[in-house]
């Protein structure tokens, strides 16, 4: 079978997608420095080859790429931690492994009441994290931290998005012999 650059691309753009699973199209632009037209062509055709898979969040504004051998329930939790503060809260609920009120992880993020409380929405909204009321308080605690916490032990390069792509490890792939 005879090699194109077509190919070379799509190579480049699934290595990527597996090594760096939720990353954005522009970071996917950014990091080949591949123009619009080739990006998008690969990435169909990825996703026509079942290799890749992209996620459109709820809200429609932000896309996503992963591998198919991601399993469909990672997609959100992976996408809330590559933003600051919703890992922050992610991680938080995570680590302590026990439910928190809107105070404390509105302490542990250091943001204002506001920008806790939208960030706790989305949250809710995504069935990432639930609200246990009880009488005399309200707290959070994950969703599903069975998940989560397969999540945060599988992969390395989850909270890592914009700044990610280390540009020996894309020349090599590029260029094997540098």
């Amino acid at each position: 079978m005879y090699k194109t650059k077509a190919n070379e691309f799509r190579s480049i753009i699934y290595q990527i997608i597996l090594s760096t699973p939720g990353i954005r199209y522009n970071d996917l632009l950014r990091t080949t420095k591949f123009n619009h037209g080739v990006l998008s062509y690969s990435l169909d055709v990825l996703e026509k080859k079942d290799l890749v898979k992209s996620f459109r969040r709820s809200n429609g504004k932000i896309t996503r790429y992963y591998s198919t051998s991601i399993p469909d329930e990672y997609f959100s939790i992976i996408g809330y931690l590559k933003n600051k503060t919703t890992r922050q809260i992610i991680l938080f609920l995570y680590d302590v492994y026990k439910e928190k009120s809107f105070t404390e992880i509105k302490i542990h993020i250091n943001k204002a009441s506001s920008t806790t409380s939208w960030n706790i929405k989305r949250l809710l909204n995504d069935n990432i994290i639930i609200r246990i009321k009880s009488k005399k308080s309200t707290t959070f605690g994950l969703a599903q931290p069975q998940i989560a916490s397969k999540i945060l032990d599988s992969f390395d390069n989850l909270i890592l998005d914009r700044t990610y792509y280390d540009a020996k490890i894309y020349t090599h792939m590029i260029n094997p012999f540098v």
